[in-house]
């Protein structure tokens, strides 16, 4: 790759990629010595392809490495880094960022002595830096992808397209403060007028084959015009020097009135309903804290933890439904979600005289087989266990097969019998009612407590909340029948 900067002394850089186990290169010539040494050269790995951007001089170039794998399967798009380096061979440095995450973009502003970068993983941050690679001032976090200076560099512009929503946040270089926020989505392209005043947004094809057309904003925000088209397919300002437009004063200006194809153009769209802020919400979770876990860094979330492709973030929940420890014992489990392959408890039936373990089931499997191999019935001495299974099934008052003998006798750990008359089948109506109403007051007491931790509720929660006194003043009736 080769560009050619501009200004006085033009220089020529040229970027050879790596291969082979080779470091890539970057190499500055000066154009009217192509045949001498390089006036600067730097060498580095991680190096696929490269952008380079010099700035207005010719004196300082930028160039961004990419690979087209990242080895650390962090990011799909391959891992960036970002280089600045002086044609005259004095400095070259690499430019740190404080954050994790692609480089989306850079660019120098007008008076040549510092540039810009987004970079870091969505809420992505915006950083200026001075010719020496020291920040100056930090923008924040925000879903952004794109920088950009106008021509007098009194104005910068950060936005977020693509398959982000199309916002464009204006500020002022001066102040640092924000001027406006434009809203264009499906933008695919934006540049600014040769005077730095207006901004053209266009929607083009093939990125976009609908809503085709250029959109005209002010700096300042409102929308001075609007041209619709079929296939729009390139678009671009006439090129005018900077030195012929008037410059900034000490005020931006004001605003024009837009032309009649912005009023014609807001009759004919249709009003885009507005979406409430924020990430879908079930509406069992709605009128709750969200957890930091599932906010965006810029809405107060916890910061990004890359994970490497190998595992996802732990969650803080969990789905049984009472909150076992880990290895704990179901009712008709063994703590890992599988049936308990062992022998069940049969209640009223009396407990079995083998030790439980390993060491009796292999004693019981034993006698079974050998009881088999001398026929069915067990006459001889070792029928003996095969009587008393026979005793504790007359017992039990069961007729169960032969084959499930081994499981009325309880080898395992035992579980409690079940309490009689707790089964809804034998309530009468009246402990019905009172059971359900209890129910009903110990949910408002829990509704309670979340509004004592500030947490909103829904207006049907609330209602229950109200019906308190209903409820008690129903359970008293019945208590005292």
């Amino acid at each position: 790759m080769v560009s050619l900067s501009p200004g006085l002394n033009p220089s020529v850089a040229v970027f050879v990629a790596e291969k082979k186990g080779a470091p890539a290169a970057i190499k500055i010539y000066g154009l009217l010595s192509l045949a001498g040494m390089p006036t600067c050269q730097k060498s580095f790995y991680k190096a696929d392809r490269a952008q380079i951007k010099w700035n207005t001089l010719g004196t300082q170039v930028l160039v961004m490495t990419q690979t087209e794998v990242d080895n650390t399967n962090k990011s799909y798009y391959g891992e960036t880094g970002l280089y600045l380096l002086s044609a005259a061979g004095n400095f070259d440095c690499r430019v740190t960022l404080d954050k994790e995450g692609p480089i989306h973009d850079f660019a120098w502003a007008p008076n040549s002595k510092e540039f810009g970068v987004v970079y870091g993983y969505m809420p992505a941050k915006s950083v200026i830096f001075d010719q020496r690679v020291r920040a100056l001032h930090d923008f924040g976090a925000h879903p952004q992808n794109t920088i950009s200076f106008n021509p007098q560099g009194r104005l910068v512009l950060i936005a977020g397209f693509g398959n982000l929503a199309g916002k464009i946040n204006i500020f002022d270089r001066r102040t640092l403060r924000q001027v406006c926020t434009i809203d264009a989505p499906n933008t695919s392209y934006c540049e600014w007028s040769p005077d730095g005043r207006t901004l053209l947004t266009a929607t083009l094809s093939p990125r976009l084959r609908v809503d085709n057309g250029v959109k005209i904003w002010h700096c300042t925000g409102p929308l001075l015009h609007v041209q619709p088209g079929e296939e729009w397919y390139q678009v671009a300002w006439r090129p005018t020097p900077v030195d012929a437009v008037p410059q900034f004063g000490q005020h931006l200006p004001s605003a024009p009135a837009p032309a009649a194809s912005v009023l014609d153009h807001a009759n004919v769209v249709k009003p885009t309903p507005t979406k409430p802020a924020g990430a879908y919400r079930p509406p069992g979770a709605r009128g709750l804290a969200t957890p930091s876990i599932y906010k965006r860094e810029d809405e107060g979330g916890a910061a990004r933890v890359p994970t490497n492709g190998t595992s996802t973030p732990p969650r803080v929940y969990n789905r049984s439904p009472h909150h076992l420890p880990p290895g704990a014992a179901t009712a008709n489990g063994n703590g890992n979600g599988r049936p308990y392959q062992g022998r069940r408890q049969v209640p009223g039936a009396p407990s079995s005289v083998d030790s439980p373990g390993p060491e009796g089931e292999k004693k019981g499997g034993a006698r079974k087989r050998k009881g088999k191999k001398d026929g069915a019935g067990g006459q001889d001495g070792e029928g003996g266990g095969v009587d008393s299974r026979h005793h504790s099934r007359q017992v039990s008052g069961t007729s169960t097969p032969a084959v499930q003998q081994d499981v009325l006798v309880d080898v395992g750990t035992p579980t409690s019998p079940i309490t009689p008359g707790l089964d809804s089948s034998t309530l009468d109506p009246t402990a019905k009612k009172m059971r359900n109403l209890n129910k009903k007051l110990k949910a408002i007491e829990e509704l309670k407590e979340k509004a004592k931790r500030g947490e909103r509720l829904e207006a049907t929660q609330l209602r229950k909340i109200e019906g308190e006194a209903e409820i008690r003043a129903e359970l008293s009736v019945l208590e005292s029948l």
